[in-house]
Formats: structure tokens, C-alpha cells, sequence
């Protein structure tokens, strides 16, 4: 999974594409998301169905976020897996924001 580069203005809130990168036969991930300056608003679906379930807001600034399927996932390079929308709370580009992503895929063997 990867985020594009982008510049952000203080108190914008903004939807960051999570788009896929060598993406197949997925069947689950999750991922602590540490936010720098921002917070968490939503998550809107795109090749995977997320919700608000799909997601654990520990802190203004750590977000889980899981995701599971019985039926394993393959997506096209740079497809829109799901977005993110932030609030920035200081000017910043997203790569200063999301100073940290732990993500772990399941993929069918």
C-alpha cells in the first residue's frame, strides 16, 4: 500500500488515496497509522469494502485499521484501495504526517 505525496494547509481536511502496491491474493491486513499534526476524520471504501468498524481511533494521532475476506483480493497497481480523510492541524505534506505505517498482509498460500 502507498499514499501519494502532497502539501497540506492547516486546518484542511483532505482525502489521502491508499492505493495498492503489489496487492494480490490478500486476504487481510492491519496497520498502526501514527498521525503527526493531524487527525482522523474517516475512511471511505475503494477496491476493499471499509467502514468506520474497520477502524480503532486510539489516540487524535494513532489510528488501527484492520481488514479481513474469505475471498483473497488482488488489485492493479496504483488502484484506490480506500481513502483516508484527515484534518491537518499545521501546514505539512502528507509523508511529515504519516511519519509511521505498520502494516502486516495475510495472503493466501
Amino acid at each position: 500500500m502507498s499514499v501519494a505525496e502532497a502539501s497540506i494547509a492547516a486546518g484542511e481536511v483532505v482525502e489521502i488515496p491508499v492505493t495498492a502496491a503489489n496487492f494480490s491474493e490478500v486476504s487481510g491486513f492491519q496497520y498502526t497509522m501514527n498521525l503527526n499534526g493531524a487527525s482522523f476524520v474517516g475512511v471511505q471504501s475503494g477496491v476493499l469494502e471499509v467502514n468506520a468498524n474497520n477502524v480503532g481511533v486510539i489516540s487524535d494521532n494513532v489510528v488501527t485499521m484492520s481488514y479481513a475476506s474469505t475471498e483473497a483480493v488482488n488489485a492493479n497497481e496504483g488502484a484506490v484501495l480506500f481513502t483516508l480523510t484527515v484534518k491537518a492541524d499545521k501546514a505539512m505534506k502528507v509523508s511529515e504526517m504519516i511519519n509511521e505505517l505498520r502494516s502486516n498482509e495475510s495472503r493466501v498460500i
